[in-house]
């Protein structure tokens, strides 16, 4: 397991896990790794802090809302975390990221993944692993269950779990 001095777990209450009414049935595994909450806030059409905290199915997760809702947003913010897709982002790329809309400006941003990790697939001694990566023009930090950490061990660890 990762040794860290100052290593906590993060506790995020839980209200419900759709894999108790829909996945049973269907085979779901209840130590499968799978996101548990997403919390963003600054990032594209997310000014304010938005937490889906419900739990997610550790199988198929239907997203649903009207045209602008924010659904492809809510998908990038994910990518924006959890894939190489936005690594070494330029200034303005990284500005391009922020919420522009009206009344003050938005200075940084952050996208908050949360992983079921009852398993133990990451090599941390906790339930859940938070993931966070927070950009402002001039930066782009990741932090890894509230500790500053590096894009380099964060995704060798998510490689690791396979």
């Amino acid at each position: 397991p990762l040794s860290r001095a100052s290593h906590s777990c993060a506790r995020v209450p839980i209200t419900f896990c759709r894999r108790e009414i829909l996945g049973a049935s269907r085979g779901c595994s209840s130590s499968a790794m799978h996101i548990k909450q997403v919390i963003i806030r600054g990032f594209k059409t997310y000014k304010e802090q938005t937490s889906l905290d419900e739990d997610f199915s550790p199988g198929t997760n239907v997203v649903v809302g009207f045209n602008g809702a924010g659904k492809s947003n809510f998908f990038q913010a994910i990518l924006f975390v959890l894939s190489d897709r936005y690594t070494s982002l330029r200034a303005e790329t990284r500005k391009a990221l922020l919420h522009e809309g009206a009344g003050q400006a938005v200075l940084t941003a952050y996208v908050e993944v949360i992983l079921d990790n009852s398993d133990r697939r990451i090599p941390i001694d906790c339930d859940q692993v938070s993931i966070r990566r927070l950009i402002g023009v001039k930066k782009d930090d990741w932090l890894l269950d509230g500790q500053h950490s590096t894009k380099a061990e964060i995704f060798g660890l998510l490689e690791g779990a396979g």
